[in-house]
């Protein structure tokens, strides 16, 4: 799976960028929309749509989890920085 970081990070909403952070760095839904003053359904839409925009045929979390730390420079499966 090959994903391209600058493309996909481009297509993002900003809403999606935060929830997406959000959810990789371990936050539940619940606290994620509490924070963001949205309802729990709203936030993990967001998870869901930025989601799609990954390719690769693997759960949602681990998908925004793996992009996540490829955006920070980290290698996706072990976190650590490349």
């Amino acid at each position: 799976m090959t994903i391209d970081v600058p493309k996909l990070t481009a297509s993002l909403t900003p809403m999606q960028e935060i929830v997406l952070g959000m959810v990789a760095e371990g936050h539940n839904y619940s606290d994620i929309a509490e924070h963001l003053g949205i309802v729990r359904a709203t936030a993990k839409f967001h998870a869901a749509a930025a989601a799609e925009k990954i390719p690769g045929d693997l759960p949602v979390q681990m998908k925004l989890v793996l992009y996540h730390r490829l955006s920070k420079g980290r290698d996706p499966f072990t976190g650590k920085y490349l």
